[in-house]
């Protein structure tokens, strides 16, 4: 599989898991606008660009998140 088509793979299945599962811990944590401008986003590493461009609490917090759904 070359390069190109792995980025495929991981853009798709990141639209597919879409962070369906969590909506409910994305408002608990008050980012469920956040979480909607995220999923909204072409591509993983369109979501990594915009998370960077966040304020560092709220970038953290989103990080964390992330990382402990991820494994």
């Amino acid at each position: 599989m070359c390069v190109a088509d792995w980025m495929k793979m991981e853009d798709t299945y990141f639209k597919n898991v879409n962070m369906q599962n969590t909506c409910g811990l994305w408002r608990e944590l008050n980012l469920e606008g956040l979480r909607e401008q995220l999923a909204g986003k072409g591509s993983a590493y369109h979501v990594v660009m915009h998370i960077i461009e966040l304020k560092q609490p709220t970038q953290l917090k989103v990080l964390l998140f992330l990382s402990n759904w991820w494994f």
